[in-house]
């Protein structure tokens, strides 16, 4: 077990005074890290698709009061075909925070911070000072993880994120102590809980890791017995309380369609070039990749890369295998989505901070580790700077605010409510039925004019503030209970 503040701290100043300053500094990233992860979280509009329904589902969960079986409008849904971890995550935050969106991210927030957190812990231990500040800074501006479907989002990834660093992490710790491997086999299981088959990356990088240190020769039975119980316990429980529920139909989904049809076939159009989340790390990671180029480079002069390497082989080799094996993995998959590598943000953070600290260390002039050191920090400004520009310009949802800020109450209407999209549309959108669910506890029903119009039930119609909608009200004789300049709500006299 390596631990650099054992080291004597001879050599340049700065990086003296990094190592003195260590626990101040880090507060200070942690300290930002917390407003970018809170700042507008509960005015950033609902994002359709996947953080609309998890909504949904975890709303309705908690309604229902069952919380195994996930629903969409109160029918079971067998298209968000993930278990109920990261639902119950939801939950919990509604039942801290309220019925609102800071409650109902909360727990992805919390999520990312303890990720970036064993980060800094993890690099602290195993590289030093210097390495822990820079992997938390790099991961703390990891601006894809944080944006979209990440940090700051409902969704399941940044609790699977965090799980599955935990069991990465743990792994390479049980090369020390093996005991770790029941925290990887646990953290393995909590996060197929959460995201379902994406985990089996999670047993390639810890198989491979295994074989290449040897260790998988180091278990004796009974360790391996633990090891595969703490893995699949949690998981046989769900699926066996499921199963009374639906019989198989759920199951036979997640496999047929949320494992085969996403692995054999481009499905919903989310397709891509083998090299597609290549071109997503130089979107959303170029500034960083020309950091690991010159680190990388600077340690080659300095003829310091083996020292840094022979160090930290054990370590090396887990991150490098935790990097490349779930690039391959997605990149051989059909169906290709953004969001699927988040899992490599936490090594490629920890390979540039293990970098930093052997070229820092790897000067005796002063002047050029400061450069080095402004270099990172200008990449992480700017990213930071761009992540908080695109939290501030982030269009709103009309009627997601309308929803918010009006008095109307839904309840003498029974919650059944129709609202097109244009006057003359029929079907809701999914961030807007969790918007309704969410502020008025309401229920939407498609079908638009003609329907709200047959239904012989007491109904609201909830329409765009525009002349075609004042003639379609003076047209039907309706009655206007609600309005502001976007979205007028009527019901029939």
């Amino acid at each position: 077990m390596n631990n650099r503040d054992n080291l004597p701290i001879k050599g340049n100043k700065l990086k003296q005074i990094l190592y003195k300053y260590y626990y101040a500094l880090l507060l200070i990233i942690l300290a930002i890290t917390v407003f970018s992860l809170t700042y507008r979280l509960g005015v950033a509009p609902i994002k359709d698709w996947d953080e609309a329904r998890h909504g949904v589902n975890a709303y309705e969960m908690l309604k229902n009061n069952n919380y195994i079986v996930n629903t969409f409008n109160y029918e079971n849904d067998y298209y968000n075909l993930k278990p109920p971890l990261s639902y119950w995550g939801i939950i919990l935050g509604f039942k801290i925070f309220g019925y609102n969106l800071i409650g109902f991210r909360a727990i992805s927030v919390l999520s990312a911070f303890l990720t970036i957190i064993i980060v800094a812990v993890f690099s602290y231990k195993r590289f030093g000072r210097i390495a822990s500040l820079v992997s938390v800074m790099v991961m703390a501006t990891s601006i894809h993880f944080l944006q979209f479907h990440g940090a700051r989002s409902g969704d399941a990834d940044s609790m699977y994120v965090l799980l599955f660093t935990i069991s990465i992490m743990a792994a390479i710790n049980s090369y020390y102590k093996k005991s770790y491997i029941y925290i990887t086999g646990l953290s393995f299981s909590l996060a197929f809980l959460a995201k379902s088959w994406h985990t089996m990356a999670i047993v390639g990088i810890v198989g491979l890791y295994l074989i290449i240190t040897k260790l998988i020769l180091k278990f004796n039975w009974r360790q391996w017995l633990v090891f595969i119980g703490c893995s699949f316990a949690p998981i046989l429980v769900w699926a066996l309380i499921r199963v009374r529920y639906d019989g198989f139909k759920f199951i036979d989904a997640m496999i047929r369609y949320d494992l085969l049809s996403r692995t054999n076939s481009s499905i919903e159009g989310h397709t891509g070039p083998w090299y597609d989340y290549i071109v997503d790390l130089v979107v959303y990671y170029r500034w960083y990749i020309a950091v690991f180029i010159l680190l990388l480079f600077i340690l080659i002069v300095s003829q310091n890369i083996r020292y840094a390497i022979k160090d930290n082989f054990n370590e090396f080799i887990g991150l490098i295998i935790w990097v490349v094996l779930p690039l391959v993995l997605f990149s051989i998959a059909k169906t290709k989505l953004a969001w699927y590598i988040f899992p490599v943000y936490p090594p490629l953070a920890l390979l540039i901070g293990w970098m930093a600290e052997y070229s820092i260390k790897s000067f005796r002039r002063s002047v050029y580790p400061v450069i080095l050191c402004l270099v990172i920090v200008a990449a992480g400004g700017l990213y930071e700077y761009k992540f908080l520009n695109y939290i501030r310009t982030e269009p709103a949802d009309v009627f997601e605010n309308y929803l918010r800020d009006s008095r109307i109450s839904l309840d003498k209407y029974t919650s059944y409510v129709y609202r097109p999209t244009q006057v003359e549309g029929t079907d809701w959108n999914q961030r807007n039925v969790f918007a309704l669910e969410l502020f008025k506890d309401g229920k939407a029903k498609d079908g638009g004019i003609k329907e709200f119009l047959k239904t012989d039930k007491d109904s609201i119609l909830f329409l765009d503030n525009n002349d075609a909608s004042l003639k379609l009200i003076k047209e039907n004789n309706l009655k206007i209970v609600d309005s502001n300049s976007n979205i007028i709500s009527v019901v029939k006299q």
